[in-house]
């Protein structure tokens, strides 16, 4: 896509973009890379204003985890399971997740959901 309008719409002067739209029950996810004008890596830190996180569920987290660690995904910390007195409803303890940045420095996560989560 080449447009001068959308680009308008961004408070960019052109955009020449590629894009994929992927649409759920109730709600429209837009990927988009930005080619002319090209844009910077965030590198943002998930505390701070502005920042998002694409969260992608797992059914076998302790595979998939493995996995990625083998094929040399750097996660930002330890994973995490969440225990009692940190999530609500009860039924959502042992939710686990690990957060990862991909390579433009976008905050993803994994997450085999537990209870509430998994709504």
């Amino acid at each position: 896509m080449d447009s001068v309008p959308f680009g308008g719409s961004q408070g960019l002067s052109n955009a020449r973009l590629r894009y994929a739209t992927i649409n759920l029950d109730n709600i429209g996810i837009d990927l988009i890379e930005f080619r002319d004008p090209p844009g910077e890596p965030t590198r943002g830190m998930a505390n701070r204003p502005g920042s998002m996180h694409l969260c992608l569920h797992v059914d076998d987290f302790e595979s998939v985890y493995a996995r990625m660690k083998e094929a040399g995904f750097e996660f930002l910390g330890d994973d995490y399971t969440f225990i009692a007195g940190e999530v609500t409803p009860e039924a959502a303890l042992g939710t686990r997740v690990a957060y990862f940045n991909d390579p433009d420095g976008t905050n993803l996560e994994i997450i085999e959901p537990k209870g509430g989560f998994a709504n």
